[in-house]
């Protein structure tokens, strides 16, 4: 009350009472009533929601189509009158900022090459400042990098050859974490976890092991996340690379058995987009790109096989697809 002179503008009743006139970040009924003022704006002019795919917009004439996350526009358009639409529409109620070379979007750096046709993805400083953040875990030498450089997420569990029977992990009897430290951990996993899905997916297996043990940390957990970080400064910079292609969606699914705390599996996918499917045995498999969406999830129920782990991934796989495959049927990309 003190600290902003609210004194005078206290109620008989003892509250102050405040007008919400844009959006106020964290306020759980913020975007709502945002999409509420929105979307009527936009249908003035034609511009609906695609149909079963939300966030996704088109305009019922022209060649505008974009993706709305949150407050920015992320647009689709051949010829710039029709982009001029848009932004001329919307500037009747909002304030504008305008990057017409799409540098950024939703946080994440595009470079685009146009004439040898890719695009590449970055988050420049985004390790860095997360590294920083928890510097009390690392030991690094004057040129940010730790003393024993690490160049996997996780630590290596070597394979026992020959073995018939593959068990499954043995329990984590290792001391159980603090309150502090296992907030530190969640911290730890929220941080990179957005730049892991955006950008560097082979942090996705660790951050999902991670994820299933934090409410229940210990000492090896930790030790897993020290490990994790390390990598992250081994490698702060990872980039990924979209080659123009055919828009059809292709997926491959893979399982790992039993390699998961009390004794569960994952499932893993890789979606892409390349050429039409080709039938024959002769065909050559698609060409891989790089992954529109990543599969890393622990399958819940215990599998009594590793037959019974792949096929519960391709179940996975299949609900996943369906939403990817929604999008670019609604994108006008005719999925075989």
């Amino acid at each position: 009350m003190d600290l902003y002179d609210l004194h005078d503008k206290e109620e008989p009743d003892g509250y102050v009472y405040f007008a919400i006139y844009r959006g106020m970040y964290r306020l759980p009924q913020a975007s709502r009533v945002a999409y509420d003022a929105l979307v009527p704006h936009l249908r003035q002019a034609g511009y609906n929601e695609t149909g079963i795919v939300p966030g996704l917009f088109k305009h019922e004439a022209n060649s505008i189509i974009f993706c709305l996350t949150v407050d920015d526009f992320g647009i689709q358009y051949v010829g710039k009158e029709d982009a001029l639409h848009l932004r001329d529409h919307l500037a009747k109620e909002y304030v504008l900022t305008e990057d017409w070379e799409g540098k950024n979007y939703c946080g994440i750096d595009l470079e685009w090459d146009y004439v040898n046709r890719h695009v590449t993805l970055s988050i420049d400083g985004y390790v860095q400042r997360g590294l920083q953040r928890f510097a009390q875990l690392l030991d690094l030498n004057t040129k940010g990098k730790p003393k024993r450089l690490q160049h996997a997420p996780s630590k290596h569990t070597a394979p026992k050859y020959g073995a018939k029977v593959q068990y499954a992990k043995e329990p984590d009897t290792s001391e159980p974490l603090s309150k502090e430290r296992i907030k530190l951990l969640m911290e730890i996993i929220g941080v990179f976890l957005f730049y892991a899905r955006a950008i560097d997916n082979t942090m996705l297996v660790a951050l999902g092991t991670l994820g299933s043990a934090q409410s229940k940390g210990t000492d090896n957990t930790m030790q897993a996340a020290v490990h994790l970080l390390n990598y992250a400064a081994t490698h702060p910079d990872a980039k990924i690379r979209y080659h123009a292609s055919e828009m059809q969606l292709h997926n491959h699914s893979d399982a790992s058995y039993l390699s998961e705390s009390e004794a569960r599996s994952r499932a893993g996918g890789y979606f892409f987009l390349d050429g039409k499917d080709d039938p024959s045995p002769q065909a050559p498999p698609p060409k891989l790109n790089r992954p529109v969406d990543i599969v890393s999830q622990i399958i819940g129920p215990v599998c009594a096989s590793a037959a019974e782990a792949e096929a519960g991934a391709l179940f996975i796989n299949g609900q996943n697809g369906a939403v990817l495959r929604n999008t670019l049927e609604e994108m006008g990309h005719k999925q075989l």
